[in-house]
C-alpha cells in the first residue's frame, strides 16, 4: 500500500555559443564550457540536499536527489562549439518545493546567458523543463488510508496494512493536489518492470482481484 512518491522533474539546459576554429578561441563563445558551468551548479546544489536535507527517513534515498543524465555538444576537435545541451532530472521529498529547485537552476541558467550575451549579443542559455511528476504525500492516519488498510486487512493474499513510501512516481499525485485521500495499490513490484523478462505474479493478480471484488462490495453498501 503505498501512500507516498516523491516529485519528479526532468529539464533541459539549452546553451548556444558561436562557432570558430578552435585557433581563434576569442572569436567563438563555447557552449560546452558555459554548460560545464552549470553542471558544476547542478551538482553542488544536489550535494547541498544530500548532506544538509531536509530528510525522510521513510525512503530508501532520504533525501532529494539531482543528477545530470545527458549531454551533447560539439561538432569537431578543432571547432569552438556552438551547442551544447543538458538533461537534468531531480526527485524531491514533500519538504522541498520542486517549483523552488527550478528556480535556482534558472537563476544560474539566468546568470550564464547574461555573460554568454557579453561575449556575444547571439549566444545565450535557456532552461526548458520537460515533464514534471506530481509527489504524493498521503497523511498514514488519513480518512483514505485507514479505508484501504481496512480492506486489506481482510483479502486473502494481503498482508501488508503499513503505508510505504517509493521511489518510482505515478499519477497518484495528481488526485492528491486536487485534495483526494490517494493511495497506490496493486499487483507487481518495481523490482521486476522496465526489464526484458518484467512480470507480474499470478498470485498478486487473483489477490488484486479479491480486494477490488471487496472494495465494490464496501463501496455498494
Amino acid at each position: 500500500m503505498i501512500a507516498a512518491h516523491k516529485a519528479m522533474t526532468v529539464m533541459t539546459a539549452s546553451f548556444t555559443g558561436v562557432a570558430a576554429h578552435s585557433s581563434l578561441t576569442p572569436s567563438g563563445v563555447n557552449a560546452i564550457e558555459y554548460a560545464s558551468r552549470f553542471v558544476v551548479y547542478a551538482r553542488n546544489l544536489a550535494d547541498s540536499m544530500r548532506d544538509s536535507g531536509p530528510f525522510d527517513e521513510a525512503y530508501d534515498v532520504p533525501h532529494t536527489t539531482m543528477s545530470v543524465n545527458e549531454i551533447s555538444g560539439g561538432i569537431a576537435q578543432n571547432t569552438v562549439p556552438d551547442r551544447c545541451d543538458v538533461t537534468v532530472e531531480f526527485r524531491a521529498i514533500a519538504e522541498n518545493d520542486p517549483e523552488e529547485i527550478v528556480g535556482h537552476l534558472r537563476e544560474c541558467i539566468d546568470d550564464l546567458d547574461t555573460r554568454m550575451r557579453e561575449e556575444n549579443p547571439d549566444a545565450g542559455a535557456t532552461l526548458t523543463v520537460l515533464s514534471a511528476v506530481v509527489g504524493l504525500d498521503t497523511a498514514p492516519d488519513s480518512e483514505g488510508a485507514r479505508f484501504v488498510a481496512d480492506l486489506v486487512s481482510r483479502t486473502e493474499g494481503l498482508t501488508d496494512t503499513e503505508p510505504v513510501k517509493v521511489t518510482y512516481g505515478t499519477e497518484a499525485g495528481l488526485f492528491s493536489k486536487a485534495g483526494i485521500d490517494t493511495l497506490v495499490l496493486g499487483p507487481g513490484d518495481i523490482a521486476q518492470a522496465h526489464a526484458a523478462d518484467e512480470f507480474v505474479e499470478l498470485d498478486q493478480i487473483r489477490a488484486c482481484e479479491r480486494f477490488f471484488s471487496a472494495l465494490a462490495a464496501r463501496l455498494s453498501e
